[in-house]
């Protein structure tokens, strides 16, 4: 890989992304994207891709961008999957031999997608059933990828990941248990916890996710040109929310604060969503971060940010 385009990069795993390609030389592709506004994002993008295809007859397009998440109106996800349908068409315009030799990789969500199947632990042959908006758009942008790939014989690796977590996670978002539950003890605030104690998550950590995320897309160079390839990306463990309280409290030496309560949420939320990949085994040893390890990484992080200053924390779960 000589060069990517990042589209996303200031997100979390856009930014491990990117510390991982710069650290191994790449050449990374920038290009500010006003996504505040739909028109502007589309002519942004656009502009970036011509730039970037000017200059890289072996494009790779790494999709880390996502302004909604499951708590978000309705509006939010049509608006981002419209934002996805024009750059795919503006990509579209490549040259044909650019089109054959880009790689796509598209970061998709494992538990919006599979959240309504119940049928733990899930995989890429797992039937997929959203139970929101989210998973729904998701996948409505996955099926676009795939028809994307079949017409233009690029090769495209939809990346389903589990709870993503690590430093550099944005708190104004109501999302990110461990980072939540780590904020609530820094700034001495209870978090509230709408689902049972017993439901279980696969957690991410994010370098792990950006690694899996580049192995996924130099083994999708092996493939055949308009294939569209789906792959959880997983730590492959399943820890409940008590069991990562227990791990929280070793990490900061106390009992984490939490309240239970209901919440609308919880109805698009499901017990044991705990993964697991069949495809492409031999990349998923990147996956190595330990949850405590992890939990301990994001806490030192997120001190020095909130002794700095700078953080505004959604204490809601």
């Amino acid at each position: 890989m000589r060069s990517a385009w990042v589209i996303g990069a200031g997100g979390l795993l856009g930014s491990a992304v990117t510390a991982r390609l710069r650290a191994s030389g790449v050449q990374l592709f920038n290009r500010r994207v006003r996504w505040h506004d739909d028109a502007s994002a589309d002519a942004d993008l656009a502009a970036g891709l011509a730039a970037y295809a000017a200059t890289e007859p072996d494009p790779v397009i790494i999709w880390c961008a996502g302004a909604g998440v499951p708590s978000s109106a309705p509006e939010v996800f049509s608006a981002e999957l419209g934002v996805f349908r024009v750059f795919l068409r503006t990509l579209r315009s490549l040259a044909g031999a650019q089109l054959e030799r880009l790689r796509f990789f598209f970061a998709s969500s494992a538990g919006g997608v599979y959240a309504g199947t119940g049928s733990a632990p899930y995989d890429e042959a797992s039937p997929t059933r959203p139970l929101g908006a989210y998973g729904r758009t998701k996948l409505a942008m996955e099926q676009e990828l795939g028809r994307f790939a079949a017409q233009t014989g690029a090769r495209v690796v939809c990346g389903r990941l589990s709870n993503l977590y690590g430093p550099g996670q944005n708190l104004s978002k109501s999302q990110g248990l461990i980072s939540v539950l780590l904020m609530g003890f820094l700034t001495h605030r209870p978090v509230q916890v709408y689902v049972p104690l017993d439901t279980i998550r696969d957690y991410l950590f994010v370098d792990d996710a950006a690694a899996l995320t580049l192995a996924t897309l130099e083994r999708v160079a092996q493939e055949e040109p308009g294939s569209c390839h789906t792959k959880v990306l997983c730590h492959g463990y399943g820890t409940t929310i008590g069991a990562l309280l227990g791990l929280t409290r070793l990490v900061i030496g106390h009992k984490p604060l939490i309240m239970q309560g209901a919440s609308p949420l919880a109805s698009v939320q499901t017990r044991d969503l705990s993964m697991r990949s069949g495809v492409w085994p031999e990349v998923d040893a990147r996956a190595r971060t330990s949850l405590l390890d992890g939990i301990n990484r994001t806490y030192t992080d997120l001190a020095r940010r909130h002794f700095d200053g700078g953080l505004v924390p959604a204490l809601r779960q």
